[in-house]
């Protein structure tokens, strides 16, 4: 499965989506507009594509911001037009699902997160809920004590260094959460 296809697939969410069923106390249309949501925050402004050409080495062009099922989901795109992080706001029941969804917990970010497949972050804080999905690694190649953490614990990542990109800028939003 390529970059494009994990990303536009939405795996980590396929779960979330069949055990909700959906649920919309936004505003928005048909036509994909983004919702208004009140007191949420726009998942384009938690990281910048400075943040993450810092991480990655790869400079984002620019952002795509859809609505998914009452969700504000922000893409970041390279120069060749592949989505490579995406952002997303979740609904409040997302971490009643955590047992069936986590690789290994993160400790230290927001007031709960953990690491799910595809290294994908999820974060809790007391404003939202998001996740965060890297498709590119860190190019640094340290990797942090959580990440390092959940690894050890979790012992399925093939590319662990894509886990520390979507901590890195986890942590990044959930600072601006």
């Amino acid at each position: 499965m390529n970059r494009q296809s994990v990303l536009r697939s939405g795996l980590p969410c396929l779960l979330i989506a069949m055990l909700l069923g959906c649920s919309d106390d936004s505003t928005g249309d048909a036509t994909n507009n983004p919702p208004v949501k009140t007191g949420w925050p726009d998942p384009c402004s938690l990281a910048s594509a400075t943040d993450f050409a810092a991480i990655t080495g790869v400079q984002a062009t620019h952002t795509k911001k859809e609505w998914d099922g009452g969700d504000s989901v922000c893409t970041w795109y390279d120069s060749a037009g592949y989505g490579e992080l995406v952002i997303r706001e979740l609904g409040d029941d997302v971490f009643e699902l955590k047992p069936l969804m986590q690789l290994a917990p993160i400790a230290g970010l927001g007031e709960d997160a953990f690491l799910s497949d595809y290294s994908t972050v999820y974060v809790k804080t007391a404003k939202a809920q998001i996740f965060v999905q890297s498709l590119l690694p860190a190019i640094d190649g340290n990797l942090s004590a959580p990440i390092q953490a959940a690894d050890t614990s979790a012992k399925v990542h093939k590319d662990v260094r894509t886990s520390e990109a979507s901590y890195r800028i986890a942590k990044i939003a959930a600072g601006k959460l």
